[in-house]
């Protein structure tokens, strides 16, 4: 006796791309350090595993950083980040938020 699959099931199955977890931004920064890094996807994912345990379209924000700064380092760019971890950006004296002014 034959069976036939449900009429729900779809005689080809269409393999689908999960969405990244992290943001777009982080997304095309990993996919273009890889690639300066010598990285394939192959090679992407594992590095991934072995740090986070999942591939790299499962990274939330904050493991896509980590990457991130791991591919840097391997790609030779140069981080935006102090050595303290915190972005670089300009402070404003104190004067200019003295009084009722509203600096912006």
């Amino acid at each position: 006796m034959k069976q036939t699959p449900p009429a729900s099931t779809p005689e080809t199955s269409i393999v689908t791309v999960p969405a990244w977890k992290c943001s777009e931004k982080q997304q095309s920064l990993i996919l273009e350090l890889a690639g300066k890094a010598g990285l394939d996807d192959t090679a992407l994912n594992e590095l991934s595993a072995r740090r986070f345990n999942k591939v790299v379209a499962m990274l939330n924000r904050m493991e896509a950083s980590g990457l991130i700064d791991e591919l840097m380092n391997r790609s030779g760019s140069s981080s935006k980040r102090s050595a303290s971890g915190r972005n670089n950006y300009t402070r404003r004296p104190a004067t200019v938020y003295a009084g009722n002014s509203n600096p912006y």
